[in-house]
């Protein structure tokens, strides 16, 4: 991507990598949004805070589990900094946001790192069984069951 050089060079020189925009979001997290890997593997081993929160409070790991991009939920979970079970302003946790947008193979991870299927978000919605991530998930893995979806059950 165009000025992506000239940035990194900066981060290589002692620029500050975890300043924050006007929403908080840090060069890290603006790497995740694009769905830049390469840039935000860079950054991680550089100390980019992975678990910065923005103004409506999605983390690295709630922007990656949205856009469904695999291999960069699983960079920022082999951090060991993250907190699987986050949740924005809206109570949205990833694995949510994963549902929301049919990334099944990045529900299965989190899954396996231990998301939270019981968590409500700020509406009481529980985001696992029968409720929440049951009707989001429905369309891709079958009807939903009282805790996870059948398809999940094994992770």
């Amino acid at each position: 991507p165009e000025g992506v050089g000239r940035d990194l060079s900066c981060a290589a020189a002692g620029a500050n990598i975890n300043a924050v925009d006007k929403q908080q979001r840090t060069p890290l997290m603006e790497a995740v949004v694009n769905n830049h890997l390469e840039v935000a593997r860079y950054m991680v081993q550089l100390g980019g805070c992975v678990y910065s929160k923005e103004e409506d409070g999605s983390t690295c790991l709630h922007h990656a589990a949205k856009i469904g991009n695999l291999e960069m939920v699983s960079l920022l979970l082999s951090t060991g900094q993250v907190d699987v079970n986050a949740q924005d302003s809206g109570g949205w946790t990833p694995i949510i946001w994963a549902a929301e947008h049919k990334h099944i193979d990045v529900i299965r991870m989190l899954l396996t790192r231990g998301a939270d299927v019981t968590l409500t978000d700020n509406v009481r919605d529980t985001q696992g069984g029968s409720e929440n991530l049951g009707r989001k998930t429905s369309a891709c893995t079958g009807p939903p069951s009282r805790v996870v979806p059948p398809s999940l059950r094994s992770f």
